[in-house]
């Protein structure tokens, strides 16, 4: 069973959360596929790159995939969402099919904003993806 024991608490440094409307590069360093009853979506984990920040916070930001029953707009919207993030990184799937696989590792550029929501801690999230 794990323990505390030998863990220094001193070691601990908080994330810095950047500033509202910078750019920054950043890597991603996972990217899951998810599915629940009223949705799709793919959860990206980014971690900027390019800070004068020493440990700046990670960024997570989902992608929602379109469904099956979506109309016309809100697909539209969907693919768009996926295809901004693809622009930002220079990912171009051979066939147009987006494999979740091939997202881990891929480097680009985005603007964030800071998402303040009461009762939660600050953090960043994408405003929007700058294509490459």
């Amino acid at each position: 069973m794990p323990t505390l024991t030998g863990i220094n608490l001193n070691e601990y440094e908080e994330p810095t959360i950047l500033d509202d409307g910078v750019e920054v590069e950043f890597r991603v360093i996972d990217a899951e596929q998810k599915s629940s009853e009223k949705a799709d979506w793919v959860q990206l984990v980014l971690q900027p790159t390019n800070t004068d920040v020493t440990n700046p916070a990670i960024v997570y930001h989902n992608l929602f995939l379109p469904r099956n029953g979506d109309d016309k707009q809100r697909r539209n919207m969907r693919l768009g969402q996926v295809k901004r993030f693809c622009d930002s990184t220079g990912y171009v799937p051979a066939d147009g099919l987006v494999n979740t696989d091939d997202l881990h590792g891929l480097s680009g550029r985005a603007v964030l904003k800071v998402q303040a929501d009461e009762g939660y801690e600050p953090r960043n999230q994408v405003r929007r993806f700058v294509k490459v």
